[in-house]
C-alpha cells in the first residue's frame, strides 16, 4: 500500500534582508543563521534601491523587510520586488503597535508580518512558512485588522455556524485561524499534506475567498470560530 508522505527539501533557503541601520542588518544574519536549520542571508541591503538590485541579480527565495515607524515607507518596494522576482516572498518585521496599517502591508503583496517583540522561532518559523508558499497569520494580527479596518466589534460575533462546510472542512479552518501550517494541520487531524490542500481548495470555493487571510478573516466576521480577546 502506497503511502502519500509529505516532501522534504533540503535546499537551503535563500534570504535578503533590508534594515536602514548597519548593526540590526548584521544582528538579523546573525540570529536568522543561528536559529534557522535551513536558512542563509544571501544579501543586506541598507536601502530600498540597494534591495531592489540585490533581488534583481539573485532572486532570493524570500525577502525579509525591517520596517520601524523611522523607515516605513520602505513598503512602497513590496510590488517592485515582487515584479523584479515573481517566485520571491516577503516577510515584514514591523514594531507592535506601530504606524504601519498590516492590512496595506498584505495588501502590497507581503506574506507574512512578524512583531518586533516576537522570538527569533517565530521569525524562522513565518519564514520556513512563507517559503512554502502560505501566508503567515497570528491571531493578533488578524484581531488588528479586523479593528482597524472593518469596523465590527467583538460583541457583534455570532455563535459558531458550520455555513456549507463539512465538518473535517470546520477542523482545518479552525486550525489555520489559529495559525498552524499545512504541515502542522498534517499531524494534528492525521492526514496527508495533500489532503489538506484538497481540503482548502474546497473551502475556498465555498466560502469564495481566495487565500488563507481571508479566509481567517472570513471566519471571524462569520462566526465560524471566535475571536480571541488580546490586550491593546
Amino acid at each position: 500500500m502506497s503511502r502519500n508522505l509529505p516532501r522534504v527539501s533540503s535546499r537551503r533557503i535563500q534570504i535578503a534582508v533590508l534594515a536602514s541601520a548597519s548593526l540590526v542588518n548584521i544582528s538579523l544574519k546573525s540570529l536568522i543563521e543561528q536559529t534557522g536549520r535551513r536558512l542563509h542571508v544571501s544579501s543586506l541591503a541598507g536601502s530600498s534601491a540597494e534591495l531592489l538590485k540585490k533581488v534583481e541579480g539573485s532572486k532570493p527565495d524570500v525577502v525579509l523587510l525591517c520596517l520601524t515607524d523611522d523607515d516605513s515607507n520602505n513598503a512602497e518596494i513590496i510590488p517592485q520586488i515582487i515584479s523584479a522576482s515573481p517566485k520571491t516572498r516577503v516577510v515584514v518585521l514591523t514594531q507592535p503597535n506601530g504606524k504601519q496599517n498590516p492590512t496595506d502591508v498584505l495588501k502590497k503583496g507581503a506574506m507574512g508580518i512578524v512583531g518586533l517583540n516576537q522570538s527569533a522561532s517565530v521569525l524562522i518559523r513565518a519564514i520556513e512558512q512563507v517559503f512554502d508558499g502560505e501566508t503567515w497569520l497570528s491571531q493578533k494580527l488578524v484581531s488588528q485588522i479586523l479593528d482597524k479596518n472593518s469596523g465590527i466589534n467583538r460583541r457583534d460575533f455570532e455563535s459558531p455556524r458550520s455555513s456549507d462546510l463539512t465538518n473535517r472542512e470546520m477542523q482545518v479552518v479552525r486550525s489555520i485561524s489559529s495559525g498552524l501550517s499545512n504541515k502542522e494541520i498534517s499531524k494534528t487531524l492525521r492526514i496527508s499534506e495533500a489532503t489538506v490542500r484538497h481540503h482548502l481548495s474546497s473551502i475556498y470555493g465555498k466560502l469564495n475567498v481566495t487565500d488563507r487571510l481571508n479566509l481567517v478573516i472570513h471566519a471571524y466576521q462569520n462566526g465560524i470560530v471566535k475571536l480571541p480577546e488580546f490586550e491593546h
